[in-house]
């Protein structure tokens, strides 16, 4: 008898233990070491994670588009406060931002349009870099491996990087390409932690930069 496979979802919330206050603008997200990277800091990707889901709950409409930019770090233990605003909601489309702040200290702010239109036309304009299956590359291995962090929930192969080795002051050509699985099965969680490829563009680069990340709706559900 061959066992068949099962796919299960957990929300995201759920997941990243975000809280909504009793104000409707105005999420908690407490900074659990799993959320964490093994720097011993919030991971990128769950901060702006937290941030889609906290602006989807707000205007009940579904992220499009949305870019972040990091500022500062926020540590396990504390607690960051995700606030909502709302400048413009339209018939089909709600434009909208977030600031996510620990005290008075801003560790994220996030851009975003959310909402669903039909129409009858639909296209891909952004071509994806070539790559061949998952398991013809190596695992990415991070400068801190620890566990019980973010990492313990991912897999990451890279098809395109330099490692630490070779950073020798000469610039890359600025491309990176990388393939990340959820150990887990998490359907709306995966895209959110695809939104955090700053380390990896670190690598491409050759040299240290702002960190200013885009991500796009993506509803490919994760399969354990």
């Amino acid at each position: 008898m061959r066992a068949s496979k099962v796919v299960t979802l957990m929300d995201s919330r759920a997941f990243l233990g975000l809280q909504q206050t009793h104000n409707p603008y105005r999420w908690h997200l407490p900074v659990d070491r799993r959320l964490c990277t093994g720097g011993n800091f919030l991971y990128g990707g769950t901060a702006l994670g937290a941030a889609i889901s906290a602006m989807e709950g707000t205007t009940g409409r579904n992220v499009i588009w949305t870019t972040a930019q990091y500022l500062s770090y926020a540590r396990p233990g504390e607690v960051m406060d995700i606030d909502v605003i709302v400048p413009v909601e339209g018939n089909a489309i709600t434009q909208a931002r977030v600031v996510g702040h620990v005290g008075e200290r801003e560790i994220i702010t996030v851009n975003a349009a959310l909402g669903d239109r039909n129409f009858e036309h639909s296209g891909q304009f952004v071509t994806a870099p070539e790559a061949g299956r998952p398991e013809e590359y190596e695992n990415w291995r991070h400068r801190h491996i620890s566990e019980g962090t973010i990492h313990d929930f991912m897999e990451e192969r890279v098809v395109k990087a330099r490692s630490d080795e070779e950073l020798d002051g000469t610039p890359g050509d600025g491309k990176q390409s990388c393939g990340r699985a959820c150990r887990r099965s998490l359907r709306v969680l995966m895209r959110q932690l695809l939104a955090c490829w700053a380390i990896l563009f670190r690598a491409a680069l050759g040299k240290p930069l702002v960190f200013v990340v885009a991500v796009i709706r993506s509803t490919t559900p994760c399969v354990s």
